[in-house]
């Protein structure tokens, strides 16, 4: 089979198996797994190396020998003297890590093709012996370690006739299909820790298993009907997996000391049942449960349950709605290096009291908006980046705010209370809450910054008038959701500085933004703006900002962004949009103040290594386009007097990019350059280049003066340069004869 064990388990029972070709007992797995998961964001590397170290007598050559027999990959001489080479290298301080690394390798090899093919039958028996020692240490039941070497578990399959099989000393496999199931059939593990697998069940409602005998494991594949499935009188059975359900609900009733896995349920939107009245605790295990658009339903209706153990393990489980109609759950705990996204509904809302993500590392987001949370709630997170979502009137309600503690990672709390709601209080309990780096808003709010002690990273989750003002330095906003309402932001007295972040890249708890292009009017009080512009790239950013006079942006990321400066400011001085760092496409578009002939109201904007287009301000600016086939758009970017004109320039026009100017009926460009060499002045030679009637049909001429090359779009009847007219300066001397034109559109050529 293909890798099934992931994370730090996987870690722990490889290195078991390739140093010792043995499973440990369940104590020891325990033991170890609590210290790989403690070095999770270090990829196991001190937890390999202090596992490697009780073999630091074995050279590397013997030590090669022994986990590369272990793993199945000997007789190689070519790859064991590559290992041994390798071990007397780079890898000489880090032998435990190499040994993982190795198992990480063959793990994946089983399809592999080419030359790395001839390792697929050792990768299959790899993968085969690091699940059936998973299955063996994990079990609690075994109070000691296997015996040295493998013991070969046999595969029996189940026909339409009435079947009697019984294994052996190994890891025994029963495989049955909605034809051959039948509840005449038998069917004993004897030792070994066995595994009953059952495809494509298209019976509706109870399902009839066999008769069970020495079955620890039991594995539901694909069922399309509404299952119903009641193993609490199956002695010995352990585990129960549902996975690819394809109906719409399904019901397993479970005992104490029976583990229930949910794999792959995300066809549909699907309600699980996991029922029983024994347990008090209950291990559950998610592996990719939910789509973004797809929530599943998990109700816990044991009357006498009140904790459950959640791993999140495999793929991320990304939409999952908790209930509770037991009525009785009241804690619980999660763990796995997976990301796990749960919404509780009123009543587990009200009735969960504690949720203990202390050794999670994949990340954990719990909604409680659908219903008050209790006031002795508390919540633990781990060293993911944890996402607690909170109800209005919440953290009012919460005895004290040190009952939440998101531990590491970045970690953030949303918050729904409204700015009345925002007292001395509340604040001070926000304040109270250890681990918290980002405040998540949703709903419309007035934040004074200068309240929160710690919090300086502002996420805005829902579509609300909202404001931030009295920001600290390195105060970032981020932007995850279509926000069309207004925002603005003020940094405390003396700050300038913020971080604007828009759109998200995906995380183990949250969806990657595809272009947020529902973005209201922000205005930016701060000066000097970082602007990140992330997301999947399937469709543009968009920004209107209202920016301060004389601010400098600049921008980051690579999905696509439009971003339009203000109409109101600036007052006396333009700003910067600086994208020399941006690999996205660009569209920027200058303010849009009054013209002001020989003022300073024009912007700088300069693209990055896109295709961008460098729309000019009213009062036109200095322009770069960088990399790229760049569009510079100077069509309303007016010039003035030849006395007192404004200047648009382009610093880097370059062969490829293009001009847009004004279509005046229909505007004729005139490819021979026009003699400046007479000209006294910038403009006396402005005055050359707009010596025609433009009036009916728009003029466009050229030529170089003082170093520099000079467009004009004459508009005007006069034989003089006039305030309507556009004129543009390109930095050093071009030659524009073979330059192409069409309707208001110059190309260099």
């Amino acid at each position: 089979m293909s890798q099934q064990i992931f994370g730090a388990a996987a870690a722990v029972i490889a290195l078991n198996r390739a140093f010792n070709d043995q499973s440990t007992s369940n104590a020891v797995f325990t033991s170890q797994l609590a210290v790989a998961q403690a070095d999770a964001t270090n990829g196991y590397a001190n937890f390999a190396s202090q596992f490697a170290a009780s073999y630091s007598g074995l050279s590397n050559s013997d030590l090669s020998t022994k986990v590369m027999t272990n793993m199945g990959l000997l007789p190689n001489d070519a790859l064991k003297s590559a290992m041994v080479d390798y071990l007397n290298g780079p890898g000489a301080a880090n032998r435990g890590l190499v040994v993982l690394q190795l198992s990480n390798i063959l793990s994946n090899l089983e399809t592999a093709t080419g030359t790395q093919s001839v390792y697929n039958a050792a990768a299959l028996a790899w993968n085969n012996k690091v699940t059936a020692a998973y299955t063996y240490s994990s079990n609690t039941a075994n109070t000691s370690a296997s015996s040295t070497g493998d013991v070969t578990g046999q595969s029996f399959t189940l026909t339409s006739n009435i079947d009697t099989f019984t294994g052996g000393s190994g890891n025994d496999t029963f495989i049955a299909d909605n034809a051959a199931l039948s509840a005449a059939d038998s069917v004993n593990g004897s030792t070994g820790t066995d595994t009953f697998k059952i495809y494509g069940i298209t019976a509706a409602n109870a399902l009839a298993l066999p008769q069970m005998t020495a079955i620890e494991n039991l594995y539901l594949n694909a069922a399309a009907a509404s299952l119903v499935l009641d193993v609490s009188g199956k002695t010995g059975l352990t585990s129960v997996e549902l996975d690819g359900q394809l109906g719409t609900a399904a019901t397993v009733t479970v005992t104490t000391g029976q583990a229930v896995k949910l794999s792959n349920v995300n066809a549909a939107a699907f309600t699980t049942t996991i029922a029983g009245n024994t347990p008090t605790s209950l291990d559950v295990t998610f592996n990719k449960v939910g789509t973004a658009a797809i929530q599943e339903v998990v109700d816990f209706s044991g009357t006498a349950l009140t904790t459950v153990n959640i791993t999140a393990t495999g793929t991320n489980s990304v939409n999952t709605s908790l209930t509770n109609t037991g009525a009785k759950l009241n804690k619980l705990v999660i763990s796995g290096d997976k990301g796990l996204t749960m919404v509780e509904n009123a009543a587990t809302s009200a009735a969960v009291k504690t949720i203990d993500a202390s050794a999670d590392t994949g990340g954990v987001k719990i909604d409680k908006t659908a219903g008050a949370a209790n006031a002795a709630f508390a919540f633990t997170g781990g060293s993911g980046d944890d996402i607690l979502i909170l109800k209005a009137g919440d953290l009012a309600a919460l005895t004290a705010g040190s009952q939440i503690a998101m531990g590491t990672g970045t970690d953030k709390v949303g918050i729904f209370d409204l700015t009345a709601a925002l007292t001395a209080p509340v604040l001070a309990k926000i304040n109270a809450i250890t681990g918290v780096e980002v405040l998540g808003l949703n709903a419309a709010q007035a934040i004074d910054a200068s309240q929160l002690t710690s919090i300086k990273t502002f996420s805005l989750d829902t579509d609300a008038i909202q404001s931030i003002t009295k920001m600290v330095t390195g105060s970032e906003v981020k932007v995850t959701a279509a926000h069309a309402a207004t925002f603005g932001s003020a940094g405390d007295v003396g700050v300038t500085d913020l971080k604007l972040t828009i759109g998200q890249a995906a995380s183990n708890t949250e969806a990657a933004t595809a272009g947020l292009n529902n973005i209201g009017v922000f205005t930016i009080g701060q000066t000097n703006v970082a602007l990140a512009s992330n997301g999947t790239n399937a469709a543009a950013n968009q920004l209107a900002v209202a920016n301060a006079d004389n601010s400098v942006y600049t921008i980051t990321g690579s999905n696509d962004l439009t971003l339009t400066l203000g109409s109101v400011v600036p007052t006396a001085i333009g700003s910067k949009v600086d994208g020399s760092a941006f690999t996205g496409k660009l569209v920027v578009t200058g303010n849009t103040k009054a013209f002001a002939a020989g003022s300073s109201l024009g912007d700088t904007l300069i693209g990055g290594s896109g295709v961008d287009t460098i729309k000019a301000a009213i009062n036109g600016g200095i322009l770069t386009g960088n990399g790229g086939a760049d569009t510079f758009d100077v069509s309303v970017a007016l010039g003035g007097t030849t006395s007192t004109f404004n200047t648009t320039t382009i610093t880097d026009f370059t062969k490829g990019d293009k001009i847009k100017l004004i279509n005046t009926g229909t505007s004729v460009f005139t490819a021979a350059k026009v003699d400046l060499s007479g000209a006294a002045s910038v403009g006396a030679a402005l005055d050359l280049l707009a010596a025609g009637n433009g009036s009916t049909n728009g003029i466009v001429k050229w030529g170089n003066y003082g170093g520099n090359t000079y467009i004009v779009n004459d508009n005007t009847s006069g034989a003089t340069f006039a305030a309507t007219d556009i004129m543009v300066k390109m930095t050093g001397t071009l030659d524009l004869s073979t330059s192409t034109y069409a309707t208001d559109t110059l190309t260099f050529a």
